[in-house]
């Protein structure tokens, strides 16, 4: 999402109010929920992005990871960190990101036109950023194997419990597990859990869903166990938690 001019309020997973102003780019991993409050006039574009990320011919996702890893950001929105990964939008993504603003506005929405700008910005991003920036950026997606990280940002929400996200999935369990272990750096489970915790801090405020639809949602047996999980995690139980929200805000830029 490229943040262009103005400023707005971007809250999405454990982040929540980030106040975020013109001339930034934020990464959402596959199946990330988003609220934007725009707080001055704004312009914002997004570019959706499908399949595996190769910067250039010589540098992919995973080369640029064995190359600038960084073991507390393996698997990306497990650490609690309140500084999410953003670059600047530099002069040469500035005129890439509104060039395609205007011709899209024109009218030229051909699919292949699409493939090809998002091919350019990837060329542009390798040419003009420094390695280390990029890893910390693209560090939700950065593994030695990008389709299997891929695969559970794609899938982990549809799955109900570790079993059956494994059987979405072509492994048998034990690999999977074993696959999982190795490139996030925490079990399936304890993964799935935080991400969990993730979704449920981010609904818990947004007003338009009760406690008792939160609770459904995610699965709970009751609201009791629901507020239980909420203090296991967070200290307090939802409705609290939700009170406690409308007072607290963090910024990204730096």
């Amino acid at each position: 999402m490229f943040f262009i001019s103005g400023k707005c309020r971007l809250s999405y997973g454990e982040y929540l109010n980030l106040y975020v102003s013109g001339g930034k780019i934020i990464l959402f991993p596959p199946g990330t929920h988003y609220k934007i409050s725009v707080e001055e006039s704004a312009h914002i574009a997004m570019l959706k992005v499908k399949g595996v990320i190769q910067l250039c011919e010589c540098m992919s996702i995973e080369k640029l990871f064995s190359e600038n890893s960084r073991p507390a950001k393996i698997g990306g929105g497990v650490s609690l960190s309140k500084d999410p990964g953003i670059l600047d939008i530099n002069e040469h993504v500035y005129l890439f990101i509104t060039d395609l603003c205007k011709h899209f506005g024109n009218g030229l929405r051909c699919l292949y036109y699409i493939q090809t700008k998002t091919k350019e910005l990837f060329f542009l991003l390798r040419a003009y950023y420094d390695k280390e920036s990029l890893a910390e950026f693209f560090a939700p997606l950065t593994s030695p194997n990008a389709r299997f990280t891929l695969f559970v940002y794609n899938n982990y929400r549809r799955a109900k419990n570790l079993q059956e996200l494994i059987d979405l999935s072509s492994y048998s369990e034990s690999t999977f597990k074993k696959n999982f272990q190795k490139l996030f750096g925490v079990p399936a489970s304890v993964w799935l859990r935080k991400q969990k915790a993730v979704h449920i801090f981010y609904d818990l405020n947004n007003p338009h869903l009760s406690l008792k639809e939160i609770s459904n949602k995610y699965h709970f047996s009751s609201v009791s166990s629901f507020s239980t999980f909420c203090i296991q995690n967070f200290g307090n139980p939802p409705g609290k938690i939700r009170v406690l929200a409308k007072n607290t805000s963090t910024t990204p830029d730096r």
